[in-house]
């Protein structure tokens, strides 16, 4: 019962702290890498059943007629899982790599569903590109950020690690 408190706490922060850069014109993707998080911590399934149903939740309550999110959202969770399995978890520091992947795939699809869809210019282009810059930075800022924060509260109420998933998996 704690996990499902747990993951409801860190998705709804994270929807509300992207609803909030959100009103005043930033992308922050840090539900991408709440998700990116729970996926390791937790499991593959969790990981795209989560991520489906944040994505429906944050392209309603934006607004959006077309639902990049939910589909955005589950290759983060597979990208996850793919890092979970080849990439280095332990070194906080590495995890600046998949923040940076995670923050494209999350972010590119409503900045090109946008440019294509309404008006298209050289001005427009430089400003997605610039929202899509500054996101992808705060994708390669929050990751590592997140895990520190995230893992010191785990290692006080005994919840799983992320650094230490894929010693869980090779156990299991």
């Amino acid at each position: 019962m704690i996990h499902f408190a747990y993951i409801f706490l860190i998705l709804f922060f994270s929807i509300l702290i992207e609803l909030l850069f959100g009103s005043i014109g930033m992308l922050m993707p840090i539900t991408a890498v709440s998700i990116f998080y729970i996926t390791i911590v937790y499991n593959l399934k969790t990981g795209i059943c989560l991520g489906f149903i944040t994505g429906l939740f944050i392209n309603t309550l934006y607004g959006h007629y077309l639902f990049p999110a939910p589909l955005s959202l589950i290759i983060v969770s597979i990208l996850a899982f793919v890092w979970l399995h080849k990439g280095v978890l332990k070194n906080s520091s590495l995890q600046v790599i998949p923040g940076i992947i995670v923050s494209l795939v999350y972010s590119a699809p409503p900045l090109l569903i946008s440019y294509f869809a309404y008006e298209q210019g050289f001005m427009l282009l430089f400003y997605k590109l610039m929202i899509l810059l500054v996101s992808t930075f705060l994708g390669a800022i929050l990751l590592p950020t997140m895990i520190v924060i995230l893992d010191s509260i785990n290692s006080k109420i005994r919840l799983n690690l992320y650094q230490k998933a894929k010693e869980r998996l090779i156990e299991s």
